[in-house]
């Protein structure tokens, strides 16, 4: 028989090396941030934010699994590190950003879902996540220390989906979120219908239809919304805007010139209040310095430059000292003191009550789900043995409130990520977490 011939294996398509100068943001540059709510009230967009995540999630923890595996590798390898040395041993376990972006580039060609979900661009930054962790652990920092073997994420720490930063050297180049529309346009649809406000959005937001012809979303210029391509029908993710006459200026410093826009990341907040149970946000970051009112600018303008300053923060009071930079300057040593007023003494002891009513409740049903990692208490242990002296059948305890199942060391013996978690725990700790939110903001 005539022998088999092999095909030559597929080789996967790479975009080669850049022919110009690649762009890098200038060192110390500012930065900042601005945090746009993402419309996730219509149940189709939200099945596909579900799906999403759920797609990252699954790749991530494939790639934190396969990490881990290759430092365990590279650290029991000490006599192939010796032979053929560091680099090349690093090389060969696939210990470096390339090798883990081209195994989640892999994955999702080998995987017959994950490309519904998400693009390799995607995986790859997630790759490049991944291999952080590694980097910080395989090489010591300017102190001398590394950090630990990298972990595996569970499905409730996955809440951010990073984003590919546009290119700023070509002028129709798409990165993985795209912002489109602009702010005017945004204003004009949703007009204020009562003073002191510039928007009225409904409690819906309609989703923008992509644009007839070539242009594409190139040429929309409606309404601000987030635009994922790359997959057989496009996301768009309608944008809920601050309300308040308060929040356009700051509007206008993030959104009116879209030669700034950077980057966005999709983060989901678990909100057992949002439909759902998770509240979505795009998280754009520009190239400029953040915003700061006219009051706050003159402020800073018409602080003195003679002169330093001091704080002393305590539980009930704020001291502030100020004095000359020189002692041969006027003006001397000024003091003043910031005290709480009662009606904030009360509100704050309000808010403590709650908050430690929400803390008991969390501790109560965390001991429920996991009797055995708890002592009795002193009290219910000498009940214990009083029953067990009488003859008695032992009674169980629904909520030891002993503490934790510990060594010698007290350290516990099993890790807290590893309790069982009810869905009424996951609610009130949702709840926890976003009253924390909301009384920061």
């Amino acid at each position: 028989m005539p022998d088999t011939v092999l095909a030559p294996a597929p080789v996967r398509r790479v975009r080669g090396k850049s022919k110009t100068k690649n762009w890098r943001r200038v060192q110390d540059e500012p930065v900042a941030v601005i945090r746009l709510e993402v419309d996730a009230s219509n149940p189709a967009t939200r099945s596909r934010l579900a799906s999403m995540s759920t797609a990252v999630h699954a790749l991530r923890r494939t790639m934190q699994h396969q990490a881990r595996d290759r430092v365990d590798a590279y650290w029991a390898a000490h006599r192939l590190r010796d032979r053929v040395g560091l680099a090349e041993a690093r090389k060969r376990f696939g210990l470096s950003r390339k090798a883990f972006e081209d195994a989640a580039a892999e994955h999702v060609e080998a995987s017959g879902w994950l490309r519904n979900h998400l693009t390799k661009a995607l995986a790859m930054h997630l790759a490049d996540e991944v291999w952080q962790s590694v980097d910080r652990h395989l090489f010591a920092d300017k102190t001398g220390k590394r950090h630990g073997p990298p972990r595996i994420g569970s499905w409730w720490d996955s809440t951010r989906i990073p984003g590919r930063a546009r290119s700023h050297t070509k002028p129709r180049t798409w990165e993985t979120f795209r912002l489109v529309g602009t702010l005017d346009a945004h204003a004009a649809a949703y007009p204020a219908t009562q003073p002191g406000s510039v928007l009225a959005e409904p409690e819906v937001l309609p989703t923008p239809i992509r644009p007839k012809g070539q242009a594409g979303w190139w040429a929309y210029h409606g309404p601000l919304a987030i635009v994922f391509t790359g997959l057989r029908h496009d996301l768009v993710l309608p944008i809920r805007l601050p309300q308040g006459m308060g929040q356009w200026a700051r509007l206008q410093h993030f959104l009116a010139d879209p030669n700034t826009w950077h980057k966005i990341d999709l983060v989901r907040v678990e909100d057992p209040r949002a439909p759902g149970g998770w509240r979505y946000y795009a998280h754009l970051m520009i190239l400029g310095s953040g915003w700061a009112s006219p009051s706050v600018r003159a402020q800073r303008l018409s602080a003195p430059q003679d002169r330093v300053g001091e704080v002393d923060g305590n539980v009930s009071n704020l001291a502030i000292v100020s004095m000359p930079t020189s002692p041969a300057m006027l003006g001397g040593l000024a003091a003043d003191q910031v005290l709480v007023t009662p009606q904030q003494r009360a509100a704050a002891e309000k808010a403590g009550l709650v908050a430690r009513r929400r803390q008991k409740a969390l501790d109560r049903s965390r001991r429920n789900a996991n009797r055995d990692q708890y002592w009795l208490s002193k009290r219910e242990q000498a009940r214990a043995d009083r029953r067990q002296t009488a003859g008695l059948p032992e009674r169980r305890v629904d909520t030891p409130t002993g503490s934790r199942v510990a060594d010698a060391a007290g350290r516990p013996k099993r890790a807290y990520r590893r309790d069982v978690l009810t869905s009424s725990y996951r609610r009130a700790r949702a709840e926890q977490a976003t009253a924390a939110r909301s009384a920061t903001q």
